[in-house]
């Protein structure tokens, strides 16, 4: 068989996509014409080309080049393209969305689209799990409130307990005084030693509620003692019966201590008249809660909860967005109103 025809084969053979490496009559022999050679020479280089795309389709992108293959061209420039985009993504894996490609034409653009996308979501992330460590740590923070305001509670219910126990072992001692006093037509002695009496008495009266659960007990009594110690009126009337309600004891904090702190705070900004009015009562298994306050008028945020002009106004959304998380676990509802110079919020928990 003659050279051409070794050199037709050769070529027929990887046109039919036989791609095994050349064989030793397939390779350039110097007895070979010029064509022959060339025809033995762009086969080699074609098998050359066929492995080495086969390898960076197989996503080798590392793979080398044969060397001095004029066929490869436009395949260098993929691979060097392929390289630069996989750095490209790898940058992208690291949280690097500054990363943009503007060299693969239509690609490019969907490229970078998806990049936006993923870098949206990433920052749409690291919001909610910042929020929820913020959620955390509020919670936490009302939680040692919350233990404090029980103790505190707590030692001012010992210490009337111990003064009407006082008053009560006097209290023999008492009628004596004042039966002498009148037998001896002392009435103005009597009238004084029975205010000074009532005064002692007067200590203990108002000042603790019953509502059955002791954490909203205490934090009634801590919230209004402190409104009243600021010089604000308060007024409240609970009718809430004698039944223990199925509020756990984190959530009666979360709701009476953000509600009050929100009322107390909205009044020290006032210069003038300063004044809480709280309402709570149950009917069958739904409790009803409204603080009415005196209040500058607020601003609606996007989520429709009022802000507020304090300084920790993040604070104050994750307080009452905490408020609203716990009234709809109670398949409940909340609203707030502003009129007239005064701030309500309403609550309505279900089956409770």
């Amino acid at each position: 068989m003659s050279a051409e025809e070794d050199a037709c084969l050769f070529l027929s053979r990887i046109l039919s996509g036989d791609m095994r490496p050349p064989e030793g009559n397939e390779l350039p022999q110097e007895e070979d014409s010029p064509l022959v050679r060339e025809a033995k020479t762009l086969g080699a280089m074609s098998l050359d080309a066929n492995r080495f795309m086969g390898e960076l389709a197989s996503g080798k992108l590392s793979c080398v080049a044969p060397r001095n293959n004029t066929i490869l061209g436009n395949a260098k420039e993929l691979q060097s393209v392929l390289r630069h985009l996989h750095w490209n993504v790898d940058r992208v894996a690291i949280g690097d969305f500054s990363q943009s490609v503007d060299y693969l034409g239509d690609f490019s653009k969907y490229f970078n689209m998806y990049i936006e996308q993923v870098k949206a979501r990433e920052i749409e992330q690291q919001k909610r799990a910042e929020l929820e460590q913020q959620k955390v740590e509020f919670r936490n923070q009302r939680l040692n409130e919350l233990l404090q305001t029980q103790l505190e509670y707590y030692e001012s219910l010992n210490q009337a307990i111990n003064k009407v126990r006082s008053v009560r072992h006097d209290f023999k001692n008492h009628v004596l005084v004042l039966n002498e006093l009148l037998e001896n037509g002392e009435v103005i002695e009597a009238q004084e030693y029975l205010s000074q009496l009532s005064s002692q008495m007067m200590l203990t009266k108002d000042i603790f509620f019953n509502t059955g659960n002791a954490v909203a007990d205490a934090m009634l009594t801590d919230k209004r003692n402190k409104a009243i110690a600021k010089g604000i009126e308060v007024d409240v009337q609970l009718t809430v019966g004698d039944r223990p309600l199925k509020i756990s004891n984190m959530d009666w904090c979360i709701i009476l201590g953000n509600i009050l702190d929100n009322a107390i705070e909205a009044c020290m900004r006032l210069d003038g008249e300063r004044h809480i009015w709280i309402e709570a009562q149950v009917r069958k298994d739904v409790f009803n809660l409204t603080v009415k306050n005196s209040a500058l008028p607020p601003v609606v945020k996007e989520n429709g909860l009022y802000s507020t002009t304090k300084q920790a106004s993040g604070e104050h959304g994750i307080g009452l967005g905490n408020v609203r998380d716990v009234v709809e676990r109670y398949d409940g509802v909340m609203q707030t109103k502003y009129e007239d110079g005064f701030f309500t919020i309403a609550i309505m928990m279900c089956g409770v």
